[in-house]
Formats: structure tokens, sequence, C-alpha cells
């Protein structure tokens, strides 16, 4: 009696009574919460490495035979029944010359795609949207991240995904490039390629019609390419960056420097719709009892390309004190947009020690009235308190919006003072 008792109350959820129970938990964990498994036999995943490694060292003793595989996986796909299928894909990581590169093999077709040549294209790339665009720039920053599309091809062909599309091979390129200078010119109208091109830079003033919807041919699938013209002042700023590792350089915001913009454009493909939106930048300070800047856009171009339909343009201008206006109330700020205009814009206090006696500042949104936004911190770069959202270890400095306001408040400018010396210290 003891044993029976111990084991039914250390068996317990696992005893044969409740075992339809914990099948229908599991069920319902795998319909309703997400949970996806693997239906494909450990054999069949082993098999495909060794097949896909046996392709890859082949080819690996023609063009490079001290390099070494050091990991190798499959890649999966969801099916319809929301199991993860094989592909006939394996990939990898091998190691060459001291350095890492990553690489994908077909095991049926033997197509191989490296990531080798990746710095090679995305130089020369760098210097064909320099020359395409006419933009003569005299230092850039730029920031590149490019798929190769592969068709997905499952390795049991019963198994059909549960969408139709391709793979994205993310930072590859195909092994074989007959001509790199070619891939380069036709990289924005490449159906293959899904590319994403950024750009800081300093050089002459751009066009608003520098980028339209034209630049990019039918049979671009997803093309996104960004450029912010910098202040000629911060040249030897964009050049010290451009050496730098991303996220690095103390103070240059990662998510894109249009708060330090004069101009920028976007142009965005995604299926058979292209848009490019230019913005010119420019300063409002508001000079009331807590002295603000906004960098906001005074011009705003949108062009948009539905497939092969005309062109539409629309164009917003901003004036400040008219469709741009900072009420004060009290301890709070508020942004006004005559019209309800959606715009985006930074904010800075350029010296805290105009505002006198104000302790603290806090920005929230007036949908969240309990929520605190964000806070301010010193911007290196731009010499300025920037107000607005932040990631201390990458350097993120967010934009507001027109249904924003800053609550002003006797509490903590002392800590921000104190921040700023540490600043200076580093």
């Amino acid at each position: 009696m003891t044993n029976n008792n111990y084991g039914e109350k250390h068996v317990g959820f696992f005893s044969l009574k409740r075992y339809p129970a914990i099948c229908l938990f599991l069920l319902f964990c795998i319909l309703f919460c997400g949970c996806y498994v693997d239906e494909y036999k450990s054999s069949e995943r082993k098999q495909l490495i060794l097949d896909g490694e046996k392709i890859f060292k082949e080819y690996l003793a023609r063009t490079d035979p001290k390099a070494k595989i050091t990991e190798m996986k499959e890649i999966p796909y969801l099916g319809e029944n929301h199991q993860f299928q094989l592909t006939e894909l394996a990939e990898g990581t091998y190691e060459s010359g001291g350095k890492n590169f990553a690489f994908a093999v077909n095991t049926k077709t033997g197509d191989i795609f490296t990531s080798e040549r990746l710095d090679e294209f995305k130089e020369k790339l760098t210097g064909h949207i320099n020359r395409r665009f006419d933009l003569r720039w005299t230092a850039v920053k730029a920031d590149i991240s490019l798929g190769f599309l592969t068709p997905l091809r499952p390795l049991n062909s019963k198994r059909r995904p549960i969408a139709d599309g391709p793979l994205v091979l993310r930072g590859m390129l195909p092994a074989k490039i007959p001509d790199m200078d070619a891939l380069v010119a036709g990289a924005l109208e490449n159906p293959d390629l899904e590319l994403t091109f950024r750009a800081a830079f300093t050089g002459r003033p751009l066009r608003a019609d520098s980028v339209t919807p034209d630049t990019v041919k039918a049979g671009s699938r997803s093309i996104s390419v960004k450029l912010q013209r910098l202040p000629d002042a911060l040249k030897a700023e964009v050049e010290d960056a451009a050496r730098s590792a991303y996220g690095a350089k103390p103070g240059w915001p990662t998510n894109g420097q249009t708060c330090l913009a004069e101009e920028s454009i976007e142009l965005d493909k995604r299926g058979e719709v292209t848009t490019s939106v230019y913005r010119k930048w420019e300063d409002y300070t508001h000079n009331g009892n807590v002295p603000l800047t906004l960098r906001y856009p005074s011009c705003t171009r949108t062009c948009e390309k539905p497939g092969n339909a005309a062109v539409k343009t629309e164009e917003i201008t901003v004036s400040p004190g008219t469709d741009l206006t900072i009420a004060e109330n009290g301890t709070k700020l508020e942004f006004r947009v005559r019209g309800g205009k959606p715009i985006r814009f930074f904010v800075f206090l350029d010296d805290l020690s105009a505002v006198g006696n104000v302790k603290e500042i806090a920005v929230r949104n007036r949908k969240f009235h309990d929520a605190a936004y964000n806070e301010s911190r010193w911007h290196p770069v731009l010499g300025r308190w920037a107000v607005g959202s932040k990631e201390e270890r990458l350097n993120h400095i967010e934009s507001l919006q027109h249904d924003d306001l800053i609550v002003v408040g006797p509490a903590a400018f002392e800590m921000l003072r104190a921040k700023k010396k540490d600043a200076e210290k580093k």
C-alpha cells in the first residue's frame, strides 16, 4: 500500500487516468498557442546535411582548399499542416583566411550560395548608387542588407508549404557570379534580390526628383533606398562612422540619421507599388518659457506608382507658427498641427541653463497620458539635448509626432546635468 500511495502521489499528473487530458492539452498548444514541431525524421535531416556537406566540400576543394566547414544545419519550411518540413537546402558557416562566411547548398541541383563576395558587392553598389542618382557625395556611411531569392523546393514534394513564395537567403549571393559589375548595375531591377540600402552622406543638395518611382523597373521585387544628406560640417563625423562597427560610435544614431539630415529621400518597392518620399528638414526654435528647437519636415513630396499606372504626386508644406505651433499650458508644452497633417519631428534643447529652474522633462503621448513616453539625453554629435526615445547601447533616437506633448516638472534636471558631465569625461 505504501508503495502504491508513493507511486500515485509522485507519478500523479502522468498517470494513465490523465493521459487523455494530457493529449488534449498538447493538441491545444499546437493548434492555438503557435507551437510547431518538426515533421521529419532525424535520419532525413542527417542525410540532407551529409549531402550538402559533400557538395560544398567538393566546391571548396576546387576554389579554396584551406577553407573548413565550421557548422551545418537544415533549412526548414512551414508546411500546410503547420509542421516544419525539410527543403532541399542546407546551410552553414565556413572559415577561410581567418574570416567566417555563410553558405547554403541545394542538395538536388548543386546550386551554392555564399557571403564571401558580399563586401565586394556592397562596395560596388555604394559607388553605383552615387553615380546612378548623381549624388556626388564627399563622405558616405552606407548600410546595406540583402537577401537572395531561391525557389522553395520541399525535399518531399507531397508536403506542400503553407504559403507560396521563394526562400530568402540573407546575406548571400550565388557562388558563381560571371560579372560582378553587371550584377551590381542591375541590382535595383533584379527580381531575385531583396535589397535595403541606407546612406548618410555629405555633398551637394538633393533634388526632390532625384529618386522617383520610375527609378525602379517592373522586374524589382522588394527594394528600399534611403538617402540622407547631412550638413557639410559633419563630414569628418560621417567618415569616422563609416570606419566604425555598427552601434560602436558614441552618439551616432543607428536608426537612421534623419535627426541630423538637411534632406532625405526614401524609395520603397513592395510588390507592384513603388513609393518615393522627399523631405526637406529645417529647424524651428520656440522662444517660450522652455526654449525648444524642432527639427521638422518643411516640405514632404510623396510619389506613388501602382504597377504600370501613372505616378500620383502629393506635396505637403509645413510653416512654423501657422501649420505647426507649440502651446504652453502651465507645465505642458503641446504640439499642434493645423489640419491634422501627419508629420513627425525631432525635439532638442540647445542649452539646459536656458531653462533656469526647470528640473525635469518627460515626454508623453496625448492618447496615453498615464504612461511616460521617453526622456532626454545629451547628443554628442549634435551638441544638443535630444528629447525622445533612445536605447543607450545602440544610440537610438526616435522622432515625436503631432499628437505628442512634453510635460515639464520640478524633479530631475540635476541628474541630466550629471549625465552630460559623465559623457564629457569619456
